[in-house]
């Protein structure tokens, strides 16, 4: 499942970078182009005069992107394309602008004021305490959001898990950081899990394992200073318990390196796009990044090896991960057979979220620069039955194959996905 996030609005823009229009827009597009694979979409900015704002209240959709009307009719449309339309909201700032404003709801610091924040988009934000707010207006809060806005299975709160450890030295009433974790945090999410909505958020924190599946990022990959180098510790760890992405200094180099770097740590690619954004944004990590994740998912790590600058990460069902970072190289195997080398893919794809054995439904293609490659196929599919569709974002192609010896020869154009299907049965025909 693709996880993005469009970025709709801000009070500091001139004009939106997405109405709910436009994002329809772009989310039909990028259907076409991942072959309807299943896509959940976080909407940033979507409240009052965009990101940041109105909070706590949630109660007014932003009028200049679409208002309630346009986000309910993208909500609706979107499911056509095997999409499902949430929020980004946040249980962590709040601001005297809102009409849910109360300095009650306020964590204090340690000298009993207000704990003041800072500025996001234009207004400082002040810091709620979370088992009063949950021990008050929170869970009418839920409530409503779910309701009003017909969330479906998921939902994304920045923040809530980045301090999960947070103290409130309000004089009337205190709360320690694992009060607030206890009766603020974690009553946050099971608030949305009893409308059947699973929360998504921000940082991978250890009070969050098992509470939370999916983080946006894990801290980033920082020299130690104590030396040493570097090993895929988290993935080891917590392979089977969380999904994340990657940030930090890393996340934000050439793109080269944020994929090896992706890839070594266990980290989920994840993109926010704008009504303006290059399609090659979620293009390269949809097939470069994402697809190969899939398959690697829930795939316990067996051996770890370090040549110098080369290192191998060996994980169950005979996959592999090889990549150097040094010389911006990057490998990954199944069964001793390429899935994808450096900026090209050809990865196996299954409706099975990457379990160890499942049968491919079908083989994804895609290549940064122009190329020819030759794709051994899996097992059990013949060649002469293969067929090939190239995907555009508004329509779907014929491609022309070459088959010998039981292995499929594809000529790939710069960034247009080629999807290989075992036969004509199984190809969609739109």
């Amino acid at each position: 499942m693709l996880f993005r996030s469009i970025r709709c609005d801000e009070p500091l823009y001139p004009q939106p970078s997405a109405t709910f229009e436009q994002c329809g827009e772009i989310i039909s597009r990028v259907a076409a182009l991942i072959d309807h694979s299943p896509q959940v979409i976080h909407l940033w900015g979507w409240q009052f005069r965009g990101k940041d704002t109105g909070y706590p209240a949630v109660n007014v959709a932003d009028e200049r992107i679409g208002g309630h009307d346009g986000m309910m009719r993208l909500m609706e449309e979107s499911t056509a394309f095997n999409a499902t339309v949430t929020l980004s909201d946040n249980y962590d700032d709040a601001y005297r602008s809102s009409p849910a404003w109360n300095d009650a709801i306020i964590a204090c610091r340690p000298d009993g004021q207000l704990w003041k924040s800072r500025s996001w988009t234009g207004e400082e934000s002040y810091i709620l305490g979370l088992a009063k707010y949950m021990d008050g207006p929170g869970p009418e809060r839920i409530r409503y959001t779910c309701e009003r806005y017909r969330l479906k299975h998921t939902t994304h709160i920045d923040v809530l898990s980045y301090y999960s450890i947070r103290n409130d030295w309000d004089p009337q009433r205190p709360a320690s950081g694992i009060r607030n974790l206890v009766d603020g945090r974690y009553k946050v999410l099971t608030g949305f899990a009893a409308h059947g909505v699973d929360v998504s958020s921000e940082a991978l924190r250890y009070p969050m394992i098992g509470h939370v599946s999916c983080y946006w990022y894990l801290t980033g990959p920082a020299l130690c200073p104590f030396g040493g180098t570097h090993i895929p510790l988290v993935p080891l760890i917590y392979g089977n318990s969380a999904v994340w992405g990657l940030s930090g200094a890393g996340a934000r180099g050439d793109a080269a390196t944020v994929r090896i770097l992706e890839q070594f740590f266990g980290a989920c690619p994840h993109s926010i796009l704008r009504a303006d954004s290059d399609p090659a944004l979620f293009l390269d990590a949809f097939y470069l990044g994402m697809l190969p994740f899939f398959l690697l998912r829930g795939r316990i790590i067996e051996d770890f090896e370090r040549d110098g600058d080369q290192t191998r990460i060996h994980l169950e069902g005979h996959a592999l991960i090889e990549s150097n970072l040094a010389a911006r190289t990057l490998r990954i195997a199944l069964d001793g057979v390429d899935v994808l080398r450096d900026d090209v893919v050809f990865c196996p794809v299954n409706d099975a979220g990457g379990v160890p054995g499942a049968p491919a439904t079908k083989v994804a293609c895609y290549s940064i620069s122009p190329r020819s490659v030759t794709i051994p196929l899996p097992a059990g599919w013949n060649a002469s039955e293969v067929t090939a569709v190239a995907l555009h974002p508004d329509r779907r192609e014929n491609a022309t194959i070459e088959q010998k010896s039981g292995v499929i020869t594809v000529t790939l154009e710069a960034r247009r996905p080629v999807m290989l299907y075992r036969n004509r049965t199984d190809t969609p025909l739109s």
